[in-house]
């Protein structure tokens, strides 16, 4: 793939992970530029049950970790070339007052 190094899409496991790359491969291989941000909300004390991440280094760790084995985690942050189409996969973090 463009970065060089591995990766391992696969609908049997990571599927939305699997899923929105794929679709934004895609989408710049016909010309279109993509961003594809993985947004997580931080103190988002509404999701009960649900793991609670206190920063944006905690967000983007998880993401990378969660991503290691589907994704070339070199990706992250940087623009991809496809085919003369830039592709731009962010993580990125926000914490909302309701």
């Amino acid at each position: 793939m463009e970065t060089g190094n591995n990766w391992n899409l696969c609908r049997d496991r990571h599927y939305q992970l699997s899923n929105r790359f794929a679709w934004s491969w895609k989408l710049a291989t016909l010309g279109v530029s993509v961003v594809l941000m993985y947004l997580g909300f931080l103190n988002a004390r509404d999701m009960v049950g649900e793991k609670l991440f206190l920063s944006p280094e905690e967000w983007e760790s998880t993401i990378k970790t969660h991503s290691e084995s589907v994704v070339d985690n070199t990706c992250w942050n940087l623009w991809l070339n496809i085919s003369g189409t830039p592709l731009l996969p962010l993580i990125r973090a926000s914490e909302l007052q309701f």
